[in-house]
């Protein structure tokens, strides 16, 4: 369950609920700390969806300044989002969604470590319900159509008319939430001891260092999606979408048969492809420039859209809107010019000509010192002497010798002060 069905089907967050959406955010909320790797995933989820969560939990989700769909620069955030890391270790009890063959082996190939643990033993505690805990107090208490942890905990509340909140806002509040809010604030849990995380994850990354970032190519190959292709001189194609690069068209000749190509679902930019007898992964890039920047799941419904309507009902329908827009433009240039309304910009044509009358017979003067005068930049040379003149008594040199400590200078005054005490007559 993502989290616009889950906030669209509850306007009030019950128990449920919550545990529903701290299970999908709950690598965002690691990544964000940048303290623990660990995370806890449905027991329902099967395995392709697990390996969705593994590729959130290790993707940078800013990518010179692109937001690439977490909502970061939608929600307004000031502060960065932490940046991509790798998986250390992978907490998990006895659901389906971890335990399994594909979630296995995608965690040993980005070197990860993967923990069993049982389901009577919440190891998970104070990685998640920790954190959601936080989160409940310091920010879903205060959110207008919040019903409370438990059926009836708040009697007489109006969940439906308080839910004023739609999707995006409610997630807006959360992702600042967590940017820019909880790594600044201090944190009294174990070993924490009032430290703020943003200066943990700090002097961690100082002593220690931590988890690097997976290699894209390992990234695809093992959280990815897996097709194969023939290469031919346009490359290879991967979910409809074509791939190309020099170092593929280099070996098409010595290929014979079909290649695997990994692609990563949430960026549709670059694939990598596996040779069988070739020893290095070869990288493709997308061809097909207007598809860039893209997922997957988006790519396929614009294609869907596009391919559901005739190709001769679209070329009429475009026919017809180009021949309205041009009358409609038509007809406001016509009703301008009969009633000599300005216009807010200017032709280029028109700035030339205009420039050519308000500028005929203008000169600009060179720019010379005045006889007798310099420059005021110049005044201040060793070498200055003309145009410069001497004002005041001018700079005199310290005198020779010292004050003798046994001598007290004259403080008298030349003109004392007048005593004006008492009556003046």
């Amino acid at each position: 369950m993502d989290i616009e069905t889950w906030l669209e089907e509850a306007p009030g967050m019950q128990a449920s609920r919550k545990i529903a959406f701290a299970q999908n955010c709950s690598g965002h909320l690691k990544r964000l700390r940048g303290l623990q790797t660990a995370t806890s995933l449905c027991s329902r989820i099967s395995g392709r969806n697990g390996l969705s969560r593994m590729r959130a939990l290790c993707r940078d989700f800013s990518i010179n300044g692109v937001s690439l769909g977490n909502g970061v620069e939608e929600a307004g955030c000031e502060s960065d989002p932490m940046p991509a890391v790798g998986i250390g270790s992978i907490v998990g009890d006895n659901g389906s969604g971890l335990r399994n063959a594909s979630v296995k082996a995608a965690t040993v190939g980005v070197l990860g470590q993967s923990v069993d643990a049982r389901s009577y033993h919440g190891i998970d505690k104070p990685f998640l319900e920790r954190m959601f805990g936080s989160l409940e107090s310091i920010l879903i208490n205060l959110i207008h159509g919040y019903t409370g942890r438990k059926a009836g905990a708040l009697p007489g509340y109006d969940p439906i008319k308080n839910g004023v909140l739609d999707c995006q806002e409610l997630y807006g509040l959360i992702t600042r939430y967590l940017v820019d809010q909880y790594p600044y604030q201090r944190h009294y849990g174990t070993t924490m001891l009032g430290q703020r995380p943003i200066k943990q994850l700090q002097l961690t990354n100082q002593f220690y260092g931590a988890f690097a970032e997976i290699c894209p190519h390992d990234r695809r190959i093992h959280l990815g999606w897996k097709s194969k292709a023939t290469i031919s001189d346009e490359g290879v194609k991967a979910f409809g979408l074509p791939y190309n690069s020099p170092e593929l068209q280099a070996v098409r000749d010595h290929v014979h048969g079909k290649v695997s190509v990994f692609s990563d679902p949430d960026c549709t930019n670059h694939v990598t492809i596996l040779i069988e007898g070739h020893p290095d992964p070869i990288l493709g890039y997308l061809t097909w420039t207007a598809m860039s920047d893209m997922t997957i799941p988006e790519f396929l419904a614009i294609a869907e859209a596009t391919r559901a309507e005739d190709p001769e009902e679209t070329e009429e329908f475009e026919a017809r809107l180009a021949r309205v827009r041009r009358a409609r433009f038509d007809q406001l240039h016509f009703i301008a010019v009969e009633h000599k309304l300005a216009r807010s910009y200017m032709t280029i044509a028109e700035a030339q000509k205009k420039a050519e009358i308000v500028t005929a017979g203008q000169h600009s003067r060179p720019y010379s010192a005045l006889p007798g005068t310099m420059d005021p930049s110049s005044i201040a040379d060793e070498h200055a002497t003309a145009g410069v003149r001497k004002v005041g008594a001018g700079f005199k040199p310290p005198l020779d010798g010292s004050v003798a400590p046994n001598e007290v200078p004259n403080t008298t005054k030349a003109l004392p002060k007048p005593n004006t005490k008492g009556k003046l007559s």
